[in-house]
């Protein structure tokens, strides 16, 4: 949904002796408001929706508003690809993939602080047409740990990752979700998820009973708004084995040779 308003400033007509109205510039906006939930310490990316809108924009600007942005200057944070807050954390990530879709400029902010839970304002400008769009960044206080980081195991080993949400807030069973490869994992007779609920922490496990080659990729946890960091599995079968095996003979046959003809030349 799409609100336009028109600002309008009067001007006096000396021939007709009356004030008159007179357009002087025009916005659009997106109602509403987009809200991103990101863990402590994590990255954020804001999108800027309103470049939808004006896909050339002569000038984009971010904002943070306060709490009370109605009463209060906002606080300037980039104009273009130019940094005008001090805050090195914070940066204008400008891309495009098709020259027909318009370019991205969206906030990026790195390892998020509960200070930087605020509102935020993208604004486009071209001429007298200007366009806004508002992103709510929620920064919850929960931390989210995968362990282990990187496993290799045979085919018919079985293998198991476990990752712990720790925060204030607790993490609800029925929220929790296991990814493989970013997708939702179904689980099957060879699988099983656990998850516990604790005050402080939210425990959930996943076990392979039997590794198959197909279980190889990169595993997540995710509440629906944290997302873990990745742990991969790599499952090796039998031919794989023979052709690390391969391999290693391989080179060492050929070390052989260049070392024996390294002496003959000598």
């Amino acid at each position: 949904v799409l609100v336009c308003q028109t600002y309008q400033q009067k001007r006096y007509n000396r021939n007709r002796d009356q004030i008159v109205n007179q357009p002087s510039s025009f916005e659009l906006n997106s109602s509403g408001e987009d809200v991103l939930s990101i863990a402590h310490e994590q990255s954020a990316m804001l999108p800027c929706k309103a470049i939808l809108l004006i896909p050339e924009p002569e000038r984009v600007m971010w904002y943070k508003l306060n709490s009370d942005h109605y009463q209060t200057a906002p606080t300037t944070l980039t104009v273009g690809k130019h940094l005008i807050t001090k805050d090195s954390r914070i940066s204008v990530f400008h891309y495009t993939f098709d020259p027909v879709i318009p370019a991205r400029w969206d906030l990026y902010i790195s390892k998020v602080k509960q200070t930087d839970q605020s509102l935020y304002q993208c604004h486009v400008i071209l001429n007298s047409i200007s366009s806004r769009s508002n992103v709510r960044l929620i920064v919850e206080d929960i931390t989210v740990n995968i362990q282990p980081s990187d496993v290799i195991v045979e085919a018919g080993q079985s293998t198991q990752f476990s990752c712990n949400f720790t925060g204030k807030k607790r993490v609800r069973r029925e929220t929790v979700t296991w990814l493989k490869d970013d997708q939702p994992i179904i689980v099957n007779q060879g699988q099983i998820i656990s998850t516990s609920e604790y005050p402080n922490v939210t425990i959930t496990i996943l076990k392979i009973f039997s590794s198959k080659p197909s279980h190889t990729g990169k595993y997540r946890c995710t509440n629906g708004h944290i997302l873990a960091k990745e742990a991969k599995l790599f499952v090796k079968d039998s031919q794989t084995n023979r052709l690390f095996h391969s391999l290693s003979s391989a080179t060492c046959v050929l070390q052989t040779r260049t070392v024996q003809q390294f002496l003959a030349n000598k």
